[in-house]
């Protein structure tokens, strides 16, 4: 691939994880209805945010390693990161609940929005497809990261999640092996993915014949 394409790939990266980096930090407020205090674990002191970072990035590359594409795999660590943007409220003591995004809705909803971008930016199906894809991806792959390190630090509530935000703000617990269960989902996503994207171009191909 020629460098102009290499940097129009990267800069897509970085337009979109910055979107969906914000959307998870909008979809945050939701927690404001919920009137309960934030919960603050261990990611805030500096080796914990250092730590944070190359795990959720590192579980969520891993995931997207079938889409075959580094691009896709830089974006779907990124947004495996980002995700915690919905961590911001709480560390300012505002009374937004535990972690918001970290739930089945946010994937439908931070899916669509990533449909509705790639639209926007006319990208061939197959493309929109992955892309879209990365929203639960990236999200199942996050959550797992989380189990592994909460139980790691001795089964704190880091591995509760409010999975039905907004409609229930509890915290619902995901055992410890869980986290193998949820990175294996997030690898099994992908490569379901990758075979029906190949499905989509071959479909195309065929059209145009």
């Amino acid at each position: 691939m020629s460098i102009e394409g290499d940097a129009r790939r990267l800069k897509l990266v970085i337009i979109l994880s910055s979107s969906y980096g914000l959307l998870s930090f909008l979809f945050s407020f939701i927690g404001l209805a919920s009137g309960q205090a934030a919960v603050h674990l261990h990611e805030y002191s500096l080796g914990g945010i250092l730590t944070e970072i190359s795990g959720h990035f590192l579980f969520g590359a891993v995931a997207a390693i079938p889409l075959l594409q580094i691009d896709l795999l830089l974006m779907a660590g990124s947004m495996a990161v980002l995700i915690d943007s919905d961590h911001i409220l709480g560390a300012l003591n505002l009374n937004a609940g535990s972690r918001p995004a970290h739930s089945i809705l946010y994937a439908f909803f931070s899916a669509a929005f990533l449909f509705y971008l790639t639209n926007r930016l006319r990208l061939a199906d197959r493309m929109k497809l992955k892309l879209t894809s990365l929203a639960p991806i990236a999200l199942v792959s996050h959550l797992s990261y989380d189990v592994f390190v909460a139980f790691q630090n001795g089964g704190s509530r880091g591995g509760s999640f409010p999975l039905l935000t907004p409609l229930n703000f509890g915290l619902i617990p995901l055992s410890y092996l869980s986290w193998i269960v949820l990175e294996a989902v997030s690898i099994i996503a992908s490569i379901s993915v990758e075979v029906a994207s190949r499905r989509f171009s071959l479909a195309g191909s065929k059209a145009k014949a």
